[in-house]
């Protein structure tokens, strides 16, 4: 069951990639996997791992949780192998330093998790070299600033 938070959060993500893919006229396929990927990541239990790497798509044996926001502003969590989540975690350090930090207000935490988001489809464009998933990507940052502005 997802929280009042993280719904509203998932609708928002899936508002922006249907305006994107309407746009962009994005290939359906993509967006259909886009939307699926975001409802997993939303729903895993984060104490569980899954069996493959979510960017990927692919069994691995390297595979670790990965706090999309951060530990300390979501509980929410995918399975990544080591070297996405070694270029994810590089890409953090870029973030608003308050990232790593407890105590954040909600509306920053809420950034954080499309941040998180937003990482993972840029991460999925490198890796597939799809171009629609960076678009979906970047989709979110007008969004995200919005959060941070709050």
């Amino acid at each position: 069951m997802l929280s009042k938070k993280n719904e509203k959060l998932l609708v928002e993500i899936t508002k922006r990639f249907f305006l994107t893919a309407e746009k962009e006229q994005l290939d359906v396929r993509a967006l259909n996997n886009a939307l699926t990927d975001v409802k997993r990541i939303f729903e895993k239990d984060p104490k569980n791992k899954d069996d493959a790497c979510q960017i990927l798509q692919k069994e691995r044996l390297d595979l670790e949780n990965h706090h999309i926001a951060g530990k300390f502003n979501s509980e929410i969590t995918v399975t990544i192998c080591v070297d996405c989540h070694i270029h994810i975690g590089i890409r953090q350090l870029l973030w608003n330093s308050s990232w790593n930090l407890a105590n954040n207000p909600e509306n920053m935490k809420s950034s954080f998790v499309l941040q998180g988001v937003q990482e993972i489809f840029i991460e999925k464009h490198f890796k597939t070299g799809i171009r629609d998933y960076r678009l979906l990507a970047d989709s979110l940052s007008s969004t995200i600033k919005h959060y941070q502005e709050i």
